[in-house]
């Protein structure tokens, strides 16, 4: 070996050095969800750095005899082997004390316990390095603090959930803001719709509304099969107008059309129709409706009709590869169709409404997809898009409480229809961004068929779940 040769191998190996040492330095998030044989419970998450010992990202509660408090500062006692949260660094705070017996918090993860005993009760002075105490157990079985996700994982995690469109029905609330404004009656349409009834595309004339929102000038053209009749119609699309408007208005605006079909059959989206669209069948999405996750449902389909093309764009492939596991078993069986669709809703939860996510689930979400989650980041970024109002403060959500209404319907599917929500509840923000289809398509994008063989029409590609 020459001298060049030896000194290449050695900055090869100094360098790798350095990467391995980058990768197993970096800080974890941990999770506490325990139950107590008292009935305690502490559950949370924190996040910790052992090459600093630091401690960040605090948010655990401790629920004592029916009490929670809600912990979100580390003392100054605080370290690898020592938690000691409180409410805040002051005199009389409520607090949670307790040692970590099998080993200290290191940044290759792991579990660690604490067998012999903690303690709960208020900060004893204002830098909270000891308790007064009220209470102290020795707790029969081991209190655990386990990290999910994050630098010494081996190999990719398991999923945390089955499928994402069901974590928490909470998230989206009823009394949200509704961006819908009103739904008309217009002229049918020859319209290519999905009919997952017979697992196949067909054409028909279309019985068609269109739907408006406060603050964009985007239509969405609701197109339903006219097996549908009479007052069934208006009825129906209203409903699903409705449930639209309560998703991001960034996302109705990457949506063309919304496909409403008799009977049962999974809900789809569609980037590479023009226009992109929707699909619901009518039984099944009473079904979500009557659960709770027609929201949820929507927001995974809009995720496929305005995303869906950028599955394979190298941002994405790079994220994956990079991150802890997919987010479901639903993902991770799709990786190529419906990973991205999948990711969307947690990501929407954490960044515009973290309040309502719970802590372990906060913890699952950011410990599984952090690079994914950057990547959506910079993708609506990109879209020059803020979804504020959907973290309104709790003054504005009662004025839109109070002041939203209730959508009016006149006339019917033989004349003109006009259904419309008052824009009392519209105020924080107005969209600086109309997106058409072609801002997301790539030339090179290659098909990937759905799992039911769907047959796709000339120029468009498969229908995704």
């Amino acid at each position: 070996m020459t001298l060049a040769q030896k000194t290449s191998k050695c900055l090869a190996v100094f360098f790798a050095s350095l990467l391995v040492s980058r990768v197993i330095a970096a800080p974890l998030n941990w999770q506490i969800d325990k139950t107590f044989a008292s009935g305690d419970v502490v559950l949370g998450s924190f996040t910790y750095d052992a090459d600093i010992n630091s401690f960040s990202d605090i948010d655990v509660t401790y629920t004592e005899s029916g009490v929670t408090h809600r912990l979100s500062v580390c003392s100054r006692s605080c370290s690898a082997r020592r938690l000691l949260f409180a409410s805040e660094l002051a005199e009389g705070a409520p607090a949670i004390d307790f040692i970590l017996q099998s080993g200290e918090l290191t940044n290759a993860g792991g579990t660690k316990d604490s067998s012999s005993g903690a303690y709960s009760g208020r900060c004893s002075a204002q830098t909270c390095e000891n308790l007064s105490i009220s209470k102290a157990e020795n707790f029969d079985q081991p209190f655990s603090v386990i990290a999910s996700g994050g630098a010494g994982s081996e190999g990719p995690k398991t999923p945390p959930y089955s499928g994402t469109s069901y974590i928490d029905s909470g998230w989206i609330d009823q009394d949200d803001v509704n961006r819908f404004k009103n739904l008309s009656r217009v002229a049918d349409q020859q319209t290519t719709m999905f009919d997952r009834r017979t697992n196949d595309w067909i054409t028909v004339s279309a019985l068609s509304y269109e739907a408006s929102f406060h603050g964009t000038p985007h239509k969405v053209y609701f197109r339903l099969n006219p097996e549908f009749s009479g007052a069934q119609t208006d009825q129906l699309a209203l409903i699903w107008a409705e449930i639209l408007g309560k998703t991001p208005i960034a996302l109705i605006e990457g949506l063309g059309d919304f496909h409403l079909q008799p009977g049962e059959g999974a809900a789809g989206g569609n980037a590479f129709t023009d226009p992109t669209h929707v699909l619901i069948h009518a039984e099944s999405g009473q079904g979500y409706i009557n659960g709770g996750y027609a929201e949820d449902i929507i927001i995974h389909e809009l995720g496929h009709a305005n995303f869906q093309a950028l599955q394979d764009d190298a941002d994405w492939i790079e994220a994956q590869q990079a991150d802890a596991c997919f987010i479901s078993t639903y993902a991770a069986d799709n990786p190529t169709r419906e990973d991205l669709a999948e990711s969307l809703a947690p990501y929407l939860m954490i960044k515009y409404r973290p309040t309502r996510v719970s802590p372990t689930d906060r913890a699952l979400i950011e410990n599984c997809i952090p690079h994914r989650m950057e990547v959506f980041d910079r993708w609506f970024l990109s879209m020059d898009t803020s979804f504020a109002d959907w973290d309104l403060p709790p003054a504005q959500e009662l004025f839109n409480r109070l002041f939203a209404g209730i959508a009016s319907v006149r006339g019917s599917s033989s004349g003109t229809l006009t259904a419309e929500r008052p824009a009392t509840a519209l105020t924080l923000r107005s969209p600086k961004l109309h997106m058409s289809c072609e801002t997301h398509l790539a030339p090179n994008f290659v098909s990937v068929l759905a799992t039911n063989n769907e047959q796709v029409p000339a120029q468009d590609f498969s229908e995704q779940k």
